[in-house]
């Protein structure tokens, strides 16, 4: 190789289309003359080579929305700005290259150099350089996180070129018509048939071709892969992204740049076939072409490869491998159904602050556990309670609790209660009702002590009032009448005849009980209703001549007859035989069965017992107290 050949004329153009799916266009593209610094070159132009040489450089952006395309921006800009910034630097006061400014952190084998390694080298530098510039980028602001880009970079510098290759994008060489792909495409397809693993058939429909191994911006270090070839007079140079080579065949690529003469025509052809196979992606083409005296004419010895380049001093750059040091899927924010290119992103490296910030944070949380978890399983202390509980068939109740904690099967039977320590209040309560049947009694449960206490049942529940065997007579029921005249029976039948002048046996009866006094009242009714029936009959009878001397008779031995506390009980019983008379006519049917011949005389004179009956009225009080 010459480095002082100045006959070498290279005529370029690019072009890039967004396709007939993607809303925008997030490849870029840059040619850049570093002699001069021209990056015009939407037309075809021509340019001469000097020692600087020229470079370009295509990119396909990636990360959903506007990422995409910033990051693919960024990486050609960046391309652009250190590679001027190089070669100024590298040039002498006469213009002429001179020792780079950092010669001096070569390598002992690099310091000696050639120029061409040494353009290479700032080629390198420069992608690597793009690479954490966009990664700076994405991780200051959060809505671009994950964005990256592709980039194939060539360098022309007089009979040969070297290109830089991140991800996917493409450069070709086309020779006397023949075709050949001068990258090596940094993808899981291109890995596996590599590998050996999947056949060439079988790559063209893995459902994965998309996903690379390696992107500008995605992670912090990358390895970029340079590789080289020699230049022959007419050569034709191509730069592409993956919107054209995923839709048209490598032939298809050969056939326009072997015959197309124009390189404007030739780049249209190419995007045009790219939209006529569906357009799926953006589409950027970068078509040069060289001659010139510097070049010699090509042989059929001379056929274009892809080979690797490695600089002095370093070792051979080892090709990515596909494994668990990668995460496998699309770009982090990408949005879902997004056709875009997935990355097999490796494993992010942690700073020894970040390892030393996790460790805190491990160490505190189990100092935490440690403290504090304990604390939550050891159980809550708890005493006993024995209650005893004096009535049978009863629930106690603990607290506001809506079921009963035991129910006594007899008297002051105990029961041993578990509760937690504090207060707490117990009642008993009717299974029937639910009503509470003792007074609440509230204590205090201490742990590792017994607390005692006793449930008694209300004084309303524990003595109720014995009621009476016999209610008292009520003038007002029938059923009382037949027990009243049930009762003075007897008495009639111990005031018969024998009985009317003898007055002693009125003394034994007036010590008994109240109810027999009140039953002997009675009989003055009976017998007032004996002579009731003489004034219904229809014989003529003078009911006032019997009458009038029967009431006062019948009133006057009460009070001789009756006690001090008499008068309360005879005064309202004078006032009562209208109301009663009615009801006392019932008892008629119990008499004959006592006595039915006694109780025959009276209707056998009617008239005269009237007169006679006085001896027996003063005999029935007599004997009633």
């Amino acid at each position: 190789m010459s480095d002082e050949n100045p006959t070498i004329q290279v005529r370029i153009v690019g072009a890039t289309d967004v396709g007939l799916i993607r809303e925008h266009n997030e490849d870029n593209f840059i040619i850049v003359d570093l002699g001069s610094g021209e990056t015009n070159f939407l037309e075809p132009r021509d340019i001469t080579l000097t020692d600087k040489g020229a470079m370009l450089v295509v990119c396909d952006g990636m990360g959903g929305a506007a990422a995409g395309e910033v990051a693919s921006h960024m990486a050609v800009e960046s391309m652009r700005r250190q590679m001027l910034k190089y070669v100024a630097d590298a040039a002498g006061p006469d213009g002429k290259p001179a020792e780079p400014i950092s010669v001096a952190n070569l390598p002992t084998e690099a310091q000696n150099e050639s120029h061409f390694h040494r353009m290479s080298r700032f080629l390198r530098d420069s992608t690597a350089r793009a690479n954490l510039e966009i990664w700076e980028a994405a991780c200051a602001d959060l809505s671009k996180n994950g964005m990256g880009t592709t980039l194939t970079g060539l360098l022309i510098l007089g009979n040969q070129i070297v290109v830089s290759q991140i991800g996917d994008s493409r450069a070709y060489l086309c020779r006397s018509g023949a075709l050949t792909q001068i990258t090596h495409d940094q993808s899981l397809v291109n890995q596996l048939l590599d590998s050996g693993q999947i056949t060439p058939e079988q790559a063209k429909l893995f459902e994965h071709s998309n996903v690379i191994l390696q992107a500008l911006g995605v992670q912090e270090d990358i390895e970029v892969v340079l590789s080289s070839e020699t230049l022959r007079r007419g050569d034709r140079l191509m730069l592409c992204s993956d919107g054209l080579v995923g839709v048209v065949s490598d032939e298809e690529i050969q056939e326009v740049l072997a015959s197309t003469e124009d390189l404007a025509e030739t780049a249209r052809k190419l995007i045009d076939l790219a939209r006529s196979g569906g357009g799926p992606d953006n589409i950027t083409v970068i078509v040069a072409q060289v001659g010139g005296e510097g070049l010699p004419a090509p042989t059929p010895e001379d056929v274009a490869k892809y080979q690797t380049m490695t600089l002095p001093g370093e070792r051979p750059a080892e090709r990515r491998v596909f494994g668990e040091g990668y995460q496998f899927g699309p770009q982090p924010g990408t949005p879902a159904g997004t056709p875009d290119i997935g990355v097999a992103q490796p494993v992010v490296r942690v700073s020894f602050v970040v390892w030393l910030a996790l460790f805190t944070l491990v160490i505190t949380l189990v100092v935490l556990a440690v403290v504090l978890i304990p604390k939550r399983i050891k159980p809550p202390a708890r005493g006993q309670c024995q209650v005893t509980v004096e009535p049978m068939g009863m629930q106690v109740y603990v607290d506001s609790i809506d079921s009963p904690v035991g129910t006594t099967h007899s008297r002051n039977e105990t029961m041993t209660i578990e509760l937690g320590v504090g207060p707490h209040r117990f009642s008993m309560r009717s299974p029937q009702d639910g009503s509470e049947r003792s007074e609440p009694v509230t204590v205090n449960v201490t742990e590792g002590q017994s607390c005692k206490l006793t449930l008694k049942a209300l004084p309303s529940i524990e003595t109720r009032p014995a009621q009476p065997a016999i209610s008292p007579p009520d003038a007002g029921t029938t059923r009382d009448a037949a027990l009243v005249s049930d009762l003075a029976v007897p008495m009639v039948d111990a005031s018969v005849a024998p009985a009317q002048h003898k007055p002693a046996p009125s003394q034994p009866v007036a010590d008994e009980p109240d109810e027999e006094d009140q039953a002997a009242k009675k009989p003055e009714k009976r017998i007032k209703k004996r002579t009731r029936p003489e004034k219904t009959p229809g014989e003529p009878v003078n009911p006032t001549g019997s009458e009038p001397a029967a009431q006062p008779q019948a009133t006057k031995p009460e009070p001789s007859a009756d006690k001090p506390d008499a008068p309360k009980v005879t005064e309202p019983k004078a006032a009562e035989p209208k109301a009663a008379e009615p009801k006392a006519a019932e008892p008629k049917a119990a008499e004959p069965k006592a006595a039915e011949p006694k109780a025959a005389e009276p209707k056998a004179a009617p008239a005269k017992p009237a007169v006679e009956s006085k001896p027996a009225e003063s005999a029935v009080p007599s004997a009633s107290p």
